[in-house]
């Protein structure tokens, strides 16, 4: 299985941009069946999604039936029963309205857009690039500092960037909005800013004499981590524990203001 979710609508149309397409389809043997979301890059109201399956034989393994049901013969073709036409709707309405050449040149600028912040990280010290980044999302983290300062302080600054863990990072999700008239050239200025900011914290002059200071060895521990979430949960090996504060997490939505659980 491809989880395209996040990237499917992009790399499609990659090709169509003038730039180099990753093979991540049927294509490829091993593929069985592809996720895509076209609340994201598709543009349409939240809650579209489709998945795609290299033959019929493979769809009737999503398809629930009961054939004992009191209430009739049931029969739905996913996880949930009803669905609301209207988001089935709009998705459809959004992509024809769109249409191939505007994704396709929406897809350029955005790409152009990470490709720039992407050079921009790995000339920057105390940073680095984590993986390998191919579409629309650049992720990073810091030997040095404490990369979820680094977030908060993006944050702050009008910028979202999205925690990782294993190993520690954030990631920059870029859309149309950072291919605005100098988004992107803001956007490196505040994070070259924050890194500076934060080597300042640590007792250096600048993030470069707190980058020599690392590569000639004088300074070797990794600041540590402020956010109390994912600083903390990584460093607990035993992840069951963690599944389960966040499904106490998730059952707090279902308390009532007095106090009083919900019976429904």
């Amino acid at each position: 299985h491809v989880d395209a979710c996040l990237g499917g609508l992009v790399i499609q149309f990659m090709q169509k941009a003038g730039l180099e397409q990753p093979v991540i389809d049927f294509r490829l043997p091993g593929v069985t069946s592809i996720s895509a979301d076209i609340h994201k890059w598709g543009g349409s109201p939240k809650g579209a999604s489709v998945v795609l399956y290299r033959g019929a034989w493979l769809r009737q393994y999503q398809t629930f039936a009961y054939a004992d049901y009191p209430g009739g013969l049931y029969v739905t073709a996913s996880v949930s029963g009803s669905k609301p036409g209207y988001v089935i709707t709009a998705a459809w309405a959004t992509l024809l309205i769109t249409g191939k050449k505007q994704f396709a040149e929406n897809v350029r600028a955005v790409i152009t857009a990470a490709k720039a912040f992407q050079m921009a990280v790995e000339s920057l010290p105390l940073v680095h690039i984590v993986g390998r980044p191919a579409v629309t999302t650049v992720a990073f983290s810091s030997n040095v500092l404490d990369v979820y300062s680094i977030k908060a302080k993006m944050d702050s600054k009008g910028w979202i960037l999205n925690p990782c863990q294993f190993p520690p990072a954030v990631h920059l999700g870029l859309t149309l909005e950072h291919t605005k008239p100098g988004a992107m050239a803001q956007c490196i200025r505040d994070l070259h800013e924050t890194i500076e900011e934060l080597a300042k914290e640590l007792g250096f002059e600048s993030a470069e004499a707190a980058q020599q200071a690392y590569v000639s060895g004088k300074l070797r521990v990794q600041q540590k981590h402020r956010n109390l979430v994912y600083g903390s949960t990584q460093s607990i090996p035993d992840r069951k524990i963690i599944e389960q504060v966040l499904r106490k997490y998730i059952d707090k939505y279902y308390v009532n203001p007095d106090g009083a659980a919900t019976t429904a």
